[in-house]
């Protein structure tokens, strides 16, 4: 099994939160062809973040947010997403981060999130526990929740899903900044590396289909 140094790759996530704060509320994005939106900080970092992993990790593949990868046949994938939240960044709100999630056949097996503006990490170790700077982390023990206490993942939940929560919800932006959320217990609800930390500290998650998410078909 391959080792994996945490450590590093938590310094390369702060490496790629250096170059998105130099963009920071002076970038301008532009639309892909699916309306959402890329920014050079995006391009950027995701390019960095390749080069340290194949340098360090030939043998391992990799796909990214922008430039997509081929992951046949292999046994480890890093998935990347430079910076999850987008529209958050290019809006100058400070609910964005840097997304590094490594599956092994196709399950989460380690996770590193860096949430730059609040300087927050958040990570686990190889199916084990996960952490927010240093500390251990588990999500919630309440199992009823007053309405006050759910986030959604997704800003269009409400027009993809027929949702009778009553309470109120929340989106904050960023898919993984959500789940870190929920991780550390701050939400009742909040995905490659918030699915590993997610898993490792109680939670995990689900489609609105009633299906386990499948990390390598979406």
């Amino acid at each position: 099994m391959t080792m994996i140094d945490v450590a590093e790759v938590c310094a390369w996530a702060r490496e790629a939160g250096a170059i998105a704060l130099r963009h920071f509320r002076t970038v301008q994005g532009q639309r892909k062809a699916d309306n959402s939106i890329v920014t050079q900080a995006d391009l950027e970092i995701e390019q960095m973040l390749r080069e340290r992993i194949q340098q360090r990790y030939p043998h391992h593949a990799i796909i990214g947010e922008e430039q997509g990868g081929d992951v046949t046949g292999h046994e480890y994938i890093w998935a990347l997403d430079p910076v999850d939240g987008t529209n958050a960044f290019a809006f100058g709100l400070p609910t964005w981060g840097i997304s590094i999630g490594i599956l092994r056949n196709s399950q989460p097996f380690l996770g590193v999130i860096y949430i730059p503006v609040s300087d927050d990490m958040y990570w686990n170790e190889a199916a084990a526990q996960a952490y927010w700077n240093g500390q251990p982390i588990r999500v919630s023990a309440a199992t009823d929740y007053d309405g006050q206490d759910w986030i959604t993942v997704s800003s269009y939940a409400h027009l993809d899903y027929d949702i009778t929560f009553r309470g109120k919800t929340r989106s904050t932006g960023s898919t993984v900044a959500h789940c870190c959320y929920v991780a550390q217990g701050e939400f009742g609800w909040g995905a490659a590396g918030a699915g590993a930390s997610l898993g490792c500290c109680g939670s995990h998650a689900d489609c609105r289909s009633s299906r386990r998410a499948h990390y390598h078909t979406g």
